[in-house]
């Protein structure tokens, strides 16, 4: 009995440890006149971002394209620009567990039907380029919205 104890109590430590939400697995993509439109209606998230980004939405793509531990949890996606100017971000949901380093990263958080989303970018993102995908965080409109 102690022993299937230790083992769903070690299943369910391993399954908080994540570092994307449980609810990533269920974010869609999709092209959009040359952007990627990336959608979570669990959450009510949409976003709009460059084609030249690829993207992790789950922790095993992550690992494919970002070597090392994780800075962050609580990932609802993760874009790595692939063409110059390179830089990453990283969209976290609810609040960071810790501060956010300001000096290395460009913050922004939007709160979307009582929601908080955090967009995280690394310094190497032209302030244009974060403003943008800042701006494109929005609420998702559903096709039953009026």
């Amino acid at each position: 009995m102690k022993w299937c104890l230790f083992s769903v109590s070690f299943v369910l430590i391993l399954a908080s440890c994540s570092t994307f939400v449980k609810v990533a697995h269920t974010t869609v993509q999709e092209k959009d006149f040359g952007y990627i439109k990336t959608s979570n209606a669990t959450l009510n998230f949409s976003s709009l971002s460059y084609a030249d980004i690829k993207y992790a939405l789950n922790s095993e793509e992550y690992k494919k394209l970002r070597k090392g531990k994780s800075p962050f949890k609580h990932i609802l996606v993760y874009g790595v620009a692939t063409e110059q100017p390179y830089y990453e971000f990283w969209v976290l949901v609810g609040s960071p567990q810790k501060a956010i380093n300001e000096n290395n990263y460009w913050v922004k958080e939007k709160e979307i039907d009582e929601q908080l989303f955090t967009l995280v970018a690394s310094k190497t993102t032209p302030q244009e380029d974060f403003e943008f995908l800042a701006a494109e965080i929005k609420k998702a409109i559903t096709e039953n919205a009026q």
